[in-house]
């Protein structure tokens, strides 16, 4: 056995010396690796629970809110639920030349959150007679102008008291007079009364 070995290796060339030794070199090296990648402290995995995106989902709801009167483009549009006032009549494509600009930037909140099923509504600036004062808006063609009307102009209706005169200022705007009714500010029975005597414009 000795002898056999003895000749093989008296046989080996250079050629082939070397390629024992890369062998074995790479034995060497693939030893290390192994042990390496053994040795290798595990890392930890951390699996973070899915949320279930309320705070995202919030964002995204969708909202249908009636946009009407003196605006560009009056309808009822689709809006995020973060959206403001002022965003919405953006949509309706902003205001006309006969909005009342003075109601909006008196007695609409811009700024406010949108919320479903919300209406909207701006009124229209009616011109002013030559001599007429501002003051005397409330009162066209007879009739009581509810987005507009003082207090006093208010009680003067038929079984409207101070309390009702400011429950119909503190719900405005109205779209239409009916509105007074849809809006439980007063009931159907006093809004007979005076349906003939208010208007919306």
């Amino acid at each position: 056995m000795r002898q056999k070995i003895k000749k093989l290796l008296k046989n080996f060339t250079l050629v082939d010396w070397l390629l024992v030794c890369l062998l074995g070199a790479g034995l060497i090296y693939l030893s290390l690796f192994s042990l390496a990648l053994w040795q290798r402290p595990k890392q930890s995995v951390e699996y973070l629970a899915a949320g279930d995106g309320s705070d995202q989902d919030s964002n995204n709801i969708e909202v249908w809110v009636d946009i009407s009167g003196a605006v560009v483009s009056p309808g009822v549009y689709q809006l995020a639920s973060g959206d403001r006032i002022k965003d919405a009549l953006v949509v309706a494509g902003g205001l006309t030349g006969l909005a009342d600009r003075d109601f909006v930037s008196t007695t609409l909140n811009l700024a406010a959150k949108v919320k479903d099923g919300d209406k909207i509504y701006i009124p229209t600036l009616v011109p002013l007679a030559p001599g007429q004062s501002k003051s005397v808006l409330g009162v066209v063609s007879g009739r009581i102008n509810l987005n507009k009307a003082t207090t006093a102009e208010l009680e003067s209706l038929t079984g409207i008291g101070a309390v009702r005169a400011r429950a119909i200022i503190d719900s405005r705007p109205y779209a239409a007079v009916d509105d007074l009714v849809a809006k439980k500010v007063i009931s159907q029975a006093i809004f007979e009364k005076i349906k003939d005597k208010v208007a919306v414009y």
